[in-house]
């Protein structure tokens, strides 16, 4: 509980006083208030310095002592308790107490009403002077105090001194010139001790002052128990205090605790101090050394030379902040708050780098002197153009300009600008949009650079689906609106944003129509979709297929190859897209499309072949499965067999709350794949813009036995040769990891080790201009000949 009342001779019980009420501290006060370690408050609290932030009176529960009063308190270390009771908050100075020694603190008695509901009245109380028969009650022991000081100079008069007083300063005028008279004076130390005697009527046997004076000195200040002497000022007002000997000794030793600490006497400040490009720089002075040493650490931090700080941890400074302030009797009003003294490191800090400003000189200009703003900005303009070189020479001629071949190639130009895809053209002025899909692609030239962004995230967005320069749009208009400012330019001058995204969808459509690898070729359908380049396709990490059936990722938007419309959704709104991108990855050809919230599958035969959008991502893994089925053969890459599906479509179907009547019936969905095989025949059939050689190459798979007569019973070598058909190095290790999960181990036909096997393969990859796109990765074919050594094994 509080402490003060115990230096106190307590009063166990009187009537209370009708004119004491308890003490309100206002918004700002310095107060010593309760904090708790944990948010309960069962245990004993303990006691920091702050200042009161704001304060609820709750009338309720007003008990003749006035209302119970809840305080917000801010610590010095920038942390906010509110809720505190009135009973575990002090005045800053009457907390303070408990570390010196008052005189006349036997004349100051507690008075407590033990019978009293409220908790002030019954555990703090108020405090009583009695001198000379006077007697005083008040709410604050501060207040107390200083009327003990006030009856005392009532009764002694001039003859009062300082040994008399608990507060000196507050009578300097008059305690001042008695000291001068006695230092005049010849007198004993017996004389001045019978000068002090019966002070008080009631107690004339108590000792007033502990401290004996001699007639030259007089006492200064108070180290703990000890009382320490020195010299007689030769001024009666000093503009600084001086340090005491055990004071000095105390500020030396924390010097020595941090680094870039020193004590300066005369100020009795520490000094902050670092070096810096061979120079010792100057941080402040400071009342605490812990405050200065914190300056220190930050600074360094600041300029990244921190080797060994002085603080490893905030909380450490904090608490050698809290033990400091209470040895040395500071509080927040000398040394400031944490949030002050990071406001002073930013200052020190700006003034090591020079970036203070010089301050303001009014120099009396007129706008007839300086100009309008809109003319500053046509000056702008001038000089950037003459940077630029767009000025006309004295006679009159211009730089020669390059042909519009040579204009649209950003080869040629300094790739100089801070959004992707956007180079500035030195001789025209303008900025070169372009893109690089297989190669690098010319968008257009733009008077503005955000244009050319914008244009460059277009194509990025069509042929790629991803941005680079504006997420989200908006951030676009605001660009370009400052650009048109700062150039002083005009909508008319550089167009409206409509005119630059037409312009950039005809450079993407004549792109499309101009290059067979991105032009979907779809009879009687229209359509937008963004198609890969080859060298996505051909640098795709592990592929899911092989050279003649490969699967792809794309977002196309608006009406698909089949024709059905991607406005109807049915997915769950438990799943996230993140989610349901995770599901993708377990399956081949399918990939989610986060517009129409469904999974999309994709198969490249000759071509992309876009091959339906469905609810569940394992329907599309089934679809695939059967259209790689008929044209391949072998293996289905998803589902060994058809209870596989049937488990994977019911658990999906569980976490994503789909029925059966949204999503469809598996009879449904095998109809739907049949529709889809006969679709892409007759496609293949009449499609020109596959080439010979792949054309025969798929027609002669078209010749490819159902799935139920491909696999073997028992898979012999030629006939898994004939299922793995990629590379020749493939298909005998195919062969040996049949054989060897046949017999067993060390019964491989071609390659003893994997080594081996490596080294042929990677040979042959590089004689015959295949990648790991076309022919899949070492783990792919693994995977693909244990399910086909397990299907033949259930079959």
């Amino acid at each position: 509980m509080p402490l003060p009342s115990l230096i106190l001779r307590p009063i166990p019980h009187e009537p209370p006083s009708s004119k004491i009420h308890k003490p309100l501290y206002h918004i700002g006060s310095y107060v010593c208030a309760a904090w708790w370690p944990s948010p309960q408050r069962k245990s004993k609290p303990k006691f920091y310095h702050g200042v009161v932030k704001n304060y609820t009176l709750k009338k309720d529960r007003d008990y003749g002592y006035g209302p119970l009063i809840l305080y917000d308190v801010l610590f010095d270390d920038d942390t906010v308790s509110c809720g505190i009771e009135d009973c575990y908050v002090y005045l800053k100075e009457d907390f303070e107490i408990l570390d010196k020694k008052w005189r006349g603190i036997n004349a100051v008695n507690a008075v407590y009403d033990r019978e009293s509901r409220d908790r002030w009245a019954k555990e703090i109380g108020w405090f009583r002077v009695k001198v000379n028969g006077v007697s005083r009650e008040f709410p604050s022991l501060m207040e107390a105090i200083r009327e003990y000081d006030r009856l005392v100079v009532q009764s002694k008069g001039p003859n009062t001194l300082a040994a008399d007083l608990n507060l000196p300063s507050d009578w300097d005028w008059l305690v001042g010139c008695v000291q001068e008279q006695a230092s005049s004076d010849d007198e004993d130390s017996d004389d001045e001790a019978n000068h002090t005697e019966n002070l008080s009527p009631n107690k004339p046997s108590r000792q007033i002052s502990p401290v004996v004076r001699t007639k030259k000195k007089r006492k200064l200040y108070k180290d703990e128990d000890d009382y320490v002497d020195s010299p007689e000022p030769t001024k009666k007002k000093r503009t600084s205090r001086a340090a005491s000997p055990g004071t000095l000794a105390l500020s030396r030793e924390r010097c020595n605790e941090f680094k870039g600490v020193s004590f300066r006497q005369a100020d009795t400040k520490f000094l902050a101090y670092f070096q810096r490009d061979k120079k010792m720089r100057g941080l402040g002075y400071y009342y605490l050394a812990s405050d200065a040493a914190y300056v220190v650490d930050e600074a360094k931090r600041k300029f990244n030379c921190l080797k060994q700080p002085n603080f490893t941890t905030t909380d450490e400074f904090f608490q050698s902040r809290r033990q400091e302030m209470q040895d040395t009797g500071y509080g927040l009003e000398q040394v400031g708050t944490f949030a002050q003294l990071n406001s002073v490191i930013a200052e020190q800090v700006a003034k090591v780098n020079g970036d203070q400003k010089k301050p303001n000189v009014d120099t009396g200009y007129g706008l007839e002197q300086v100009g309008t703003f809109a003319q500053l900005n046509s000056v702008i303009a001038e000089q950037v153009a003459k940077v630029n070189g767009d000025q006309k020479k004295p006679n009159g001629k211009s730089k020669p300009k390059k042909d519009a071949v040579s204009r649209e190639n950003p080869k040629a130009k300094n790739l100089s600008s801070e959004y992707k895809g956007v180079s500035y053209n030195k001789e025209t002025s303008k900025y070169l949009s372009y893109i690089n899909i297989d190669k690098m692609r010319a968008l257009g030239t733009f008077k503005l650079e955000s244009d050319a962004g914008l244009v460059s995230d277009i194509g990025n967005e069509a042929f790629k689906g991803k941005r680079y320069n504006f997420v989200p749009e908006t951030k676009y208009y605001a660009a370009r609106n400052q650009e048109i400012i700062g150039k002083g330019l005009t909508v008319d001058d550089v167009g409206t944003v409509e005119s630059v995204k037409a312009k950039a969808e005809a450079k993407i459509a004549k792109i499309r129509r101009d290059n067979p690898v991105w032009k979907a070729r779809v009879k009687n359908v229209e359509t937008d979709a963004k198609l890969p380049s080859r060298s996505i396709l051909m640098n795709a990490p592990e592929p899911k297929t092989n050279v003649q059936i490969q699967s792809y990722h794309l977002k196309p938007e608006g009406n698909l190859h089949d024709g059905t419309p991607s406005d109807a959704t049915h997915t769950s709104k438990k799943m996230s897209s993140t989610e349901m991108k995770q599901r993708c990855k377990n399956y081949a050809g399918v990939s989610f499309r986060k517009v129409d919230k469904k999974f999309m599958v994709l198969m490249l035969i000759g071509k992309t072949r876009f091959l339906g959008m469905y609810a569940l991502a394992s329907d599309g893994a089934y679809v695939y499965d059967e259209i790689y089925i008929k044209f391949r053969g072998g293996i289905s890459p998803n589902f060994a067999t058809m209870q596989q599906f049937t488990q994977a479509r019911n658990e999906e179907m569980k976490e994503t709350g789909l029925e059966v009547s949204t999503v469809g019936t598996v009879e449904s969905l095998k109809s739907k794949a049949a529709d889809i095989y006969a679709k892409i025949i007759k496609d293949i059939a009449s499609d020109d813009g596959v080439n010979d050689d792949s054309k025969a190459s798929v027609k002669q798979n078209l010749q490819v036995p159902s799935s139920e007569a491909e696999v073997p019973a028992s898979p012999a070598k030629n006939q898994v040769a004939e299922c793995i058909d990629l590379t020749s190095p493939n298909a005998a290790y195919a062969v040996d990891l049949v054989v060897e999960h046949a017999n067993g181990p060390g019964s491989r036909l071609h390659f003893a080790t994997d080594e081996q096997f490596l080294i042929a393969r990677a040979e042959e990859m590089k004689d015959r201009d295949f990648n790991v796109a076309t022919v899949g990765t070492v783990e792919e074919l693994k995977r693909k000949i244990s399910r086909y050594y397990q299907t033949a094994k259930e079959r």
